[in-house]
Formats: structure tokens, C-alpha cells, sequence
């Protein structure tokens, strides 16, 4: 599975479709939201559950339907993922890099 975050305003040039991902962090009494554009050549709840598993460079522990690390101090989920047009993909990307 191929995954490219995405930080820039170019349009895609490969067959990936573009996506919208939330994913939600909760890190001791705090709880958060990540916003991010990503393509993904096929499932894209699988890449952006791809994304959740990497997103701190410490090995996670998979449970709860996500990922716990820094010996479970922080809990990362894939939360939600929607499709988007390129021109939408364009213009999100000038305000979520």
C-alpha cells in the first residue's frame, strides 16, 4: 500500500484518489484532532490507519481499535476518512500543510 502525505498545492499526478483523514489523539485528559490530505492507491481507511500506527516514532501497542504509545501515555485512532476532488484537495492543501 502506497501512501503520500501531502503539503504542498500541486494536483495529483498518479491514479491515488485524494482524502480528507481525522484521526483522534488522546494523550492523558487531553483529546485532539488531527486534520490531514493523503492519497492512497486503495483502501483508504487502511492508509490512514497506516498513518495512526506511524504517527509517533515509538513502537505502538494495538488495541482499543488504535494505537497506544509511550507505554500507553498516548492513544492514536483513524476516526474518519472522506474522498475529494482534486480541487478540493488543491485548496485544502493551502491551509493544512
Amino acid at each position: 500500500m502506497e501512501i503520500n502525505l501531502m503539503a504542498t498545492t500541486r494536483p495529483a499526478i498518479s491514479p491515488a484518489r485524494q482524502y480528507f483523514g481525522k484521526l483522534y489523539e488522546r494523550n492523558g485528559e487531553f483529546e485532539y484532532t488531527h486534520l490531514m490530505l493523503f492519497q492512497a492507491d486503495d483502501d483508504p481507511m487502511a492508509a490512514l490507519n497506516c498513518i495512526a500506527k506511524s504517527f509517533y516514532s515509538d513502537e505502538p501497542d494495538e488495541q482499543d481499535g488504535g494505537y497506544y504509545f509511550f507505554c500507553g501515555g498516548n492513544y492514536i485512532s483513524a476516526e474518519s476518512v472522506t474522498e475529494i476532488t482534486e480541487e478540493e484537495f488543491a485548496v485544502l492543501a493551502k491551509y493544512l500543510n
